[in-house]
């Protein structure tokens, strides 16, 4: 529709895949897996992106409640000179177990919207990380394959010369052979 505002949706961070693979050159396609294989810089950005998805976890499970189970297990006696009865029978000296099983659980009331605002920045700094590892994804492959045309340029501009050198050697022959 037209005259319809819409809200931008930035792509930044969306993988841009293997573009290079349309020029159908093998050696371009060896030479962008080593450097994406081999690059320290890369590697580090991809391991913020992944840092960063991390942390919008972390700050999700504030928005669950939190319970805690701390079971315990004692084995309690007395002394054999403590005299106990249960009825009408008396004993000295008992034995008995004692299991605990406490359940703790909590969960923050979020009414002024302090976790979700610390869920949507951890979620927008993941989205920060995922567009700079991209852009440098996409700079890295764009230099490789660039520095890769540069040289197909220069090899082909060298046959070129050597073309044209053996064609001026011919001509300066046939002037020679003509002189003569």
């Amino acid at each position: 529709e037209e005259g319809v505002w819409r809200y931008a949706r930035p792509a930044d961070g969306v993988p841009r895949g293997e573009w290079w693979r349309v020029f159908g050159d093998a050696e371009l396609d060896r030479l962008e897996a080593m450097a994406a294989e081999g690059n320290p810089g890369l590697r580090a950005a991809m391991l913020r992106v992944e840092q960063a998805r991390l942390v919008v976890r972390g700050a999700q499970v504030e928005l669950l409640p939190d319970a805690n189970v701390r079971p315990s297990a004692d084995r309690r006696g007395d002394s054999g000179n403590l005299r106990r009865s249960r009825g009408d029978i008396a004993f000295f000296g008992a034995t008995w177990n004692q299991f605990r099983v406490p359940l703790e659980a909590s969960w923050e009331l979020d009414f002024w919207g302090r976790v979700r605002r610390e869920v949507e920045a951890a979620g927008a700094e993941a989205g920060a990380a995922a567009a700079l590892g991209e852009a440098a994804k996409l700079a890295l492959q764009a230099d490789v394959a660039q520095s890769y045309f540069a040289l197909r340029t220069v090899e082909a501009e060298m046959v070129i010369l050597r073309e044209t050198v053996a064609l001026r050697e011919r001509a300066t022959g046939l002037v020679r052979d003509r002189f003569r």
